[in-house]
C-alpha cells in the first residue's frame, strides 16, 4: 500500500483541546483507520474521542459491527462520539476498502472526477445506534479516501483541490 495519509484538527475557537481524533494503525494486510468527533466540544469531547481511538486500536482485528458494540460499552461514560472506521486489506494487487460509521461523520471516495459517499447508521457512539452496515469496495491507484466531520461542511468542495495537489505538500496544508 503506498497510500499516504494526511489529517487536520484544530479546536472550536475559544476552546484549547479539540474532541476530533484521527487514527491509523498498520494491520496484517494493509491499514484500519478511524476519524472520531467526540460530542460538543473541549475537554469532554476529547476523552470521549480519545476513548474511541483506544478502543479501535484495541479491537483491530474483529469485525467492524464487533468493534462498534465495543466502542460503543466503552463510551458510555463519556459524552459519546459519531464515528467512522475504515479496513483497507491487500490480496496480491487488488485492494478492498470496508466502512462502517455512526453519526455525522462524512466518508466519501474520490475516483476520476466522481465522488461517492458512503453511508453511516443514526445514533451516538456511547448511547447506542441503530442499522449499522458495513459497505465494501474495491480500490484503484489514484483513489482518494476523505473522512471529515461536522468541522467541515458537506458540501465543502474537498475534492476540488485533489486534481491540482502538489505531491510533496501535504493534502492537509492545502485545505486550511
Amino acid at each position: 500500500l503506498n497510500g499516504q495519509f494526511a489529517w487536520a484538527c484544530r479546536p472550536q475557537y475559544g476552546e484549547t483541546v479539540c474532541g476530533d481524533g484521527v487514527g491509523w494503525w498498520p494491520s496484517a494486510q494493509g491499514w484500519v483507520f478511524a476519524l472520531v468527533d467526540g460530542l460538543g466540544h473541549g475537554e469532554e469531547a476529547r476523552i470521549a474521542a480519545e476513548s474511541a481511538l483506544l478502543t479501535v486500536q484495541q479491537q483491530l482485528t474483529q469485525p467492524l459491527t464487533t468493534l462498534f458494540t465495543e466502542c460503543d460499552q466503552a463510551l458510555f461514560s463519556t459524552r459519546g462520539a459519531a464515528l467512522a472506521v475504515g479496513r483497507i486489506q491487500c490480496y496480491g494487487n487488488q485492494y478492498e476498502f470496508e466502512h462502517a460509521a455512526v453519526g455525522n461523520i462524512r466518508t466519501v471516495l474520490w475516483r476520476d472526477g466522481k465522488v461517492r459517499r458512503f453511508g453511516a447508521a443514526r445514533g451516538i457512539v456511547g448511547a447506542g445506534f441503530f442499522s449499522l452496515y458495513t459497505e465494501k469496495m474495491g480500490l484503484q491507484r489514484g483513489d482518494w479516501l476523505l473522512f471529515y466531520s461536522d468541522g467541515i461542511a458537506e458540501a465543502a468542495p474537498l475534492t476540488q483541490t485533489l486534481p491540482d495537489r502538489v505531491p510533496d505538500q501535504p493534502l492537509a496544508e492545502q485545505l486550511v
